[in-house]
Order: structure tokens, then C-alpha cells, then sequence
């Protein structure tokens, strides 16, 4: 349901190797979970497109091996974006992963290396940005002795109208959500 590999869900599973970004989104947009469903335990979204204040007092946040998540105005289920801080501590590409939508990154501290398929790496420092459109399969990791914190933004179609390889709809949104709060 996810394109992901049996023995890479499976090493997940086990802690012993941790998803990226784009791995995480790729089982999401599967198994047909929201952002906020994933990373919110006991708060509702909103369910309107009024103003949504997070004052990072109380921040949703996932930590697995590699990578720490921090979901930006969480409890607004029905916005258009889904924009995450992620803190990088990984010196090593995972599989390279296409899925439906946009991102954007903004790095904020480090160095982050977004590698690509058939084109070279790009590197890009604090305050440099990066706009890709996701189905280009894609991979992440920091370089450098420092770990990368970076914005990342996508839009509310990177978990859409997920299909697996015979075309048929997918929704399992419970599975995913046991699968990484296990």
C-alpha cells in the first residue's frame, strides 16, 4: 500500500533504521493519514480555514532514530500545507523516494544534501531554500559534524488520492499512526 519495501517497514518497525521525511510521507499518504493524525495524540483539528496561532508552548513532536519532527499548527486539520521543522541527524541517504505533491525547505542551521535521481546532489547551507515538486524521487540527509534542522512544507496533495500499483484507492489511516507511536 506504501511503495515502501516489506524489509524497510520491517527495519523500521525494529528501530533499526530510521525513515525519512520522505519515507514517513510516502507510508502517510499509503495508508491514508493526515499529518495531524499521525503526530497528535489527543488534540482535534480545527475543522475551519480560520487563523491557527501555534505558539510552540506545547509543540506536537515525533523523535525517531536519525531524524526529530515538529509539527507547525497541528490542531488545523483542514489546512492546505503540512509544514514540519525537522532536525536531521543522519549522515546517510535512505532510499529515494517520489510521492504526489510539492515541497519546499528552508535550512534553517546545518547543511542539508537533497540527492535525486539521475541529476547531481544539491547542497544547500543555512537560509538557502529549495522548491521541488515530489514525484522527482528524492532523499535527504545532513553533512557535516552537526546535525540539519530545516522547514519543510507540502502541499495538502502529497497526501491525496494515493493509489497502490493497480490503481485501486487506498485508506488504512490506523495503521500507519500504530506503526510509528509503537
Amino acid at each position: 500500500m506504501t511503495s515502501v519495501a516489506t524489509s524497510t517497514l520491517s527495519k523500521i518497525e525494529n528501530s533499526k533504521m530510521s525513515p525519512t521525511f520522505d519515507v514517513i510521507t510516502r507510508i502517510m499518504s499509503g495508508l491514508k493519514i493526515p499529518p495531524a493524525y499521525l503526530f497528535n495524540d489527543s488534540r482535534t483539528g480545527t475543522g475551519n480555514q480560520t487563523p491557527t496561532v501555534d505558539r510552540r508552548d506545547n509543540p506536537v513532536s515525533l523523535s525517531i532514530p536519525g531524524a526529530d519532527y515538529e509539527i507547525l499548527c497541528a490542531d488545523n486539520s483542514a489546512k492546505e500545507m503540512f509544514t514540519t521543522i525537522i532536525t536531521l541527524h543522519t549522515t546517510k541517504h535512505n532510499d529515494l523516494i517520489g510521492h504526489a505533491g510539492e515541497e519546499f525547505l528552508l535550512v534553517l542551521d546545518g547543511t542539508l544534501e537533497v540527492s535525486f535521481r539521475d541529476q547531481d546532489p544539491i547542497q544547500l547551507d543555512q537560509d538557502e531554500c529549495l522548491y521541488l515538486n515530489s514525484r522527482n524521487p528524492h532523499s535527504f540527509c545532513a553533512v557535516g559534524p552537526t546535525p540539519v534542522r530545516f522547514l519543510a512544507v507540502s502541499n495538502k496533495s502529497t497526501f491525496d488520492d494515493v493509489r497502490d500499483s493497480d490503481n485501486n484507492p487506498i485508506s488504512a489511516m490506523y495503521k500507519l499512526r500504530n506503526l510509528i507511536l509503537k
